[in-house]
């Protein structure tokens, strides 16, 4: 039997997201960071690759400066390598070339001065690869980075044949790829000690000579995941894993990525295809394709021919949530756009002020709120509030250098989301505004909270709603000693009838200024539930008009009801001394006969959560619960108020209008289970029309947004 024992290479990332609670990181310094380093610490043989992404280092360094020297300790004396990545963790190559170096270099900035090092190898933030990913880190001084050995895979490369670390090339430019072992991902640290030490054995057997192993993962695992903490720290997982490796150090040998590739040279050559890690492949896919991709795997269990198989299948990619979610790719299209703003600063702007603009938007490029799996993702509004603070303040610091502190509006047509359809961009000194084809509103941010107040989601399908509808469990918790503890990919998750209720799927955009024609009889309750059809829409382009200080907006198109037709034409006209703007809505009758329809407007709010106290809704003179639907009749004066935020948004129509109300929530995965995540308010006038052919109707609304 062969057995050249085990280089084992251990790996540990460190990450919170920009805008997390402070709570959370607490929660995870005192459960997780804290514990392991210090008990690793104690183990003068052992040696750790780490990486810690720059919100936490931030928090550290502000909260727990000795924290940050027990690492430095650890990396003089040889024990730790720390890696490098981008400084608030983006996916790397979703950036333009110039934010990808000044994210690398603000993480060398940083371990040079507090950790008295730089760095050769990154952590792949994801691991989302893509092929040209080499040219984009040329002359970055990155000669390596681990993915996982699914990456590999999925290039047809056989798991049994990966050993060592190999080259890959991208335009002549190479980089080194260490595979990370799924085997150990898993094992580790949820299988019992003995139970890892027989996969490391397994391992040393597949050569006579010394076997490459490489974990490296989430050190969230270890004590922040459920149960994780009671069974890596108080059940003393831990200090036995440590003791095994320091008694099995005769074929059980520690080591760091840097080591081995100083030491050695590569396996090989590689070329791999565009992909992420293994349980993103289903989480990015369209939730049509990964319904029929869970099919397949099911089958593939009832043959046995799964573990066979499953490696091979693969899935979506991680840009594909730019599809799956309009929303992120907006925000996306957004960092975009000011990332090209700034770099027209460049060399004009003061140092600091350019600098501190690029920290901001460096910020904004955080890749958490930017997709969805097991963890909240985009559906935490606080996460994609950060992003937006982010860019609103850099943005007021662009203007202030093109405009200084006047009074300005400007406005431009331009396909900022890239779709091929052109929206209208205004930006005055008070707000920043995207008007969608159509008329609606797609973000208003107000610069003086930085808030933008249309940061909403709306309602959609996600592939776990299917367990829920078909009652299905996860894997059952393991409990037994003997077996470990279950990861977050096993927790059993319970479901109820109440979650069921609540999977309500929009069937339009949810912003201000979006407009719905139903038929007369639709109640609230209807509309809350999507019961309804979508009419057929056609919209023209936009038009706009730059006065000396307003920009005008229109938005024609045609909706067809019932065989027939009716024309909107949504004027929205911007000043630049004003923190909002005016609206009008022209609804004409183009069929030969008489219509009755029910017009429905829509302004959306995003409060951050349905908690009642420092936010309410307003209706003529009444304050409403922010957790309640309401129906009120007659109005004219209706918005929000934020309290904590510390800003109002009031409404004021032409029209009395019948007021539909209420919060909306969608049904989440998270890491404690299915559970309502709250998305936004919804304030819809609505305005029963009967229209002569021919005839026109006309609704005019004043948004205004103000502080309290």
């Amino acid at each position: 039997m062969k057995q050249g024992g085990c280089e084992f290479v251990f790996g540990l990332h460190f990450h919170q997201p920009v805008g997390n609670f402070r709570r959370v990181l607490e929660e995870a310094y005192h459960k997780a960071y804290r514990p392991l380093i210090e008990s690793f610490s104690k183990r003068d043989k052992l040696k750790l690759c780490l990486h810690i992404s720059s919100p936490l280092l931030e928090y550290f360094l502000d909260t727990y400066p000795d924290f940050i020297k027990l690492i430095a300790s650890e990396v003089e004396k040889g024990k730790i390598e720390m890696l490098g990545g981008g400084f608030y963790e983006p996916i790397l190559t979703s950036l333009p070339l110039r934010d990808i170096r000044g994210q690398l270099d603000l993480t060398r900035e940083f371990y040079l001065k507090h950790f008295n090092t730089s760095f050769q190898g990154i952590w792949l933030t994801e691991r989302v690869w893509e092929p040209h990913l080499p040219s984009l880190l040329k002359d970055t001084g990155v000669k390596y980075l681990a993915l996982d050995d699914t990456h590999f895979i999925q290039g047809g490369y056989l798991p049994e044949e990966l050993e060592g670390f190999y080259v890959t090339e991208d335009a002549g430019n190479p980089l080194g790829i260490f595979p990370i072992r799924k085997e150990l991902r898993y094992a580790i640290p949820f299988m019992p000690v003995d139970k890892i030490l027989s996969v490391f054995k397994e391992i040393s057997q597949e050569s006579e000579t010394e076997t490459l192993a490489c974990m490296l993962d989430d050190g969230e695992k270890f004590g922040l995941w459920p149960g994780t903490h009671e069974w890596v720290f108080d059940g003393g997982w831990l200090e036995e894993f440590f003791d095994a490796l320091e008694e099995n150090a005769s074929w059980l040998r520690t080591s760091t990525l840097s080591e081995h590739f100083k030491n050695n040279q590569p396996s090989g050559k590689v070329y791999l295809p565009t992909t992420e890690y293994y349980e993103m492949l289903e989480w990015s896919m369209p939730v049509s394709g990964s319904l029929k991709l869970k099919e397949i795997k099911e089958e593939l269990k009832a043959k046995k021919l799964f573990d066979e198989i499953d490696p091979f299948l693969t899935g979506g990619i991680w840009r594909n949530y730019f599809a799956k979610y309009p929303e992120s790719n907006y925000m996306h299209k957004k960092v975009l756009y000011l990332s090209q703003k700034l770099e027209d600063c460049f060399g004009q702007m003061k140092k600091e002020d350019y600098e501190q603009a690029a920290r901001l938007l460096y910020q904004a490029q955080c890749n958490c709120p930017y997709w969805h799996g097991v963890f909240g993702g985009i559906y935490l509004n606080h996460l994609r509030e950060a992003i937006y603070n982010s860019l609103n303040k850099l943005h007021v610091l662009i203007d202030k250098h093109n405009h200084k502190d006047s009074d300005f509006i400007e406005a431009e047509l331009l396909d900022m989301d890239a779709d091929f359809k052109e929206e209208a961009l205004i930006n005055s000194k008070h707000i920043f505004a995207l008007v969608k084809p159509g008329g609606y509103l797609e973000e208003i941010s107000d610069k003086k909270t930085s808030v933008n107040i249309l940061d909403t989601l709306i309602r959609r399908q996600e592939l776990y709603h299917s367990d829920i509808l078909e009652d299905e469990k996860s894997e059952q918790e393991t409990s037994a000693e003997d077996q470990g503890i279950a990861s977050i990919h096993d927790i059993k998750k319970d479901t109820s009838d109440e979650l069921k209720k609540k999977l309500i799927y929009d069937k339009q955009p949810r912003k201000t200024l979006s407009t719905l024609i139903l038929p007369p009889s639709t109640k609230h309750k209807d509309y809350l539930a999507g019961k309804f059809d979508l009419p057929l829409t056609e919209r023209a382009p936009l038009e706009i008009e730059n006065l000396e200080d307003s920009a005008i907006v229109k938005a024609g198109s045609n909706i067809f009801v019932a065989e027939r037709k009716i024309s909107l034409m949504k004027t929205l006209e911007f000043k630049k001394d004003v923190r909002g703007f005016d609206a009008s809505i022209e609804i004409i009758n183009q069929s030969a006969w008489t219509t009755h329809l029910k017009f429905l407007t829509e302004f959306a709010f995003s409060l951050l959560s349905a908690e009642n106290g420092s936010r309410y809704l307003l209706a003529g003179n009444k304050k409403l619960k922010a957790d309640e639907e309401h129906t009120e009749k007659n109005v004219k004066l209706f918005g929000v108020a934020d309290k904590n935020r510390g800003f109002a948004c009031e409404i004021k129509a032409e029209t009395e209008s019948e007021l539909w109300a209420s919060p909306v929530f969608a049904v989440i995965n998270s890491l404690e289970g299915y559970e309502l995540s709250y998305l936004f308010h919804s304030i819809t006038a609505v305005n029963q029309l009967i229209l002569k052919s021919g005839e026109k109707s006309l609704l005019k609304f004043k948004f205004r947004i103000k502080d309290i």
